[in-house]
């Protein structure tokens, strides 16, 4: 048996791909007189953008500004990395020299790969096909560190738990602004529907696909289901 991962820069193309590449093993399979069986495990969409929330999101990093991190481990992971010069091209000049002589760089800053297509690893894509979605990153490892380091893994402590906190006050603080400016709330949705909207959203997988049996892991003896808001005590208005 083989395991592939498909991707690409579109959900379309992910689906050409799957479909030659399964066509390929059908072939492979006949001239060897075997039987061969596909099973998706997993599927995904790219990521719609939002540029309304995204300067939202943008205008509350402004608003809070930056954050420190006051942890001796900050300094030795960023020694330990030695000359990460290369890694801060994609910076401008001004912000590259300082974040060059520090251990962590918070100040916030414009996405640098606005318009771009990632190459990252999210499961956030889906949820953008179904409603407006607005992203943001924060400092959770030292400047200059390369993803899947262990140097990453070690920043995902103490000075990990400083990014998440402010990532938390800046979603928090962009849902206030959208719950109290029905304008800015209006014109999100409206940026959505002109980029297609949740219409012709189709899940990836198969829709016979058994999450557990796909994981590997017992059924919960018990079936999930929602509570009963008069139960639980909600308030009526």
């Amino acid at each position: 048996s083989a395991e592939y991962l498909i991707r690409a820069p579109s959900r379309d193309l992910v689906d050409q791909v799957a479909d030659w590449f399964q066509n390929a093993a059908r072939g492979a399979a006949l001239m060897a007189d075997v039987d061969v069986a596909v099973t998706q495990t997993s599927g995904i969409y790219g990521v719609r953008p939002n540029e309304t929330l995204g300067d939202a999101v943008r205008e509350t990093m402004g608003e809070l500004g930056g954050f420190s991190v006051d942890d001796p481990l900050a300094d030795d992971l960023r020694a330990s990395l030695g000359d990460v010069s290369d890694r801060l091209a994609e910076l401008d000049p001004t912000h590259r020299d300082r974040a060059r002589d520090s251990a962590y760089f918070t100040e916030p800053v414009d996405a640098p790969d606005a318009g771009e297509t990632g190459s990252y690893s999210t499961d956030s894509g889906d949820v953008s096909q179904i409603v407006p979605l607005g992203r943001l990153t924060t400092a959770t490892w030292p400047v200059g560190t390369p993803p899947h380091s262990w140097q990453a893994v070690a920043a995902s402590g103490s000075t990990g738990t400083e990014g998440m906190i402010y990532a938390a006050k800046t979603i928090g603080g962009t849902l206030c602004r959208l719950l109290a400016e029905p304008a800015l709330l209006a014109e999100a949705v409206a940026e959505f529907e002109e980029r297609g909207g949740a219409d012709g959203y189709e899940s990836p997988m198969p829709a016979d696909a058994d999450p557990y049996e796909l994981l590997g892991v017992d059924r919960p003896g018990f079936e999930p289901t929602l509570a009963d808001a008069t139960d639980a005590g909600a308030a009526d208005d």
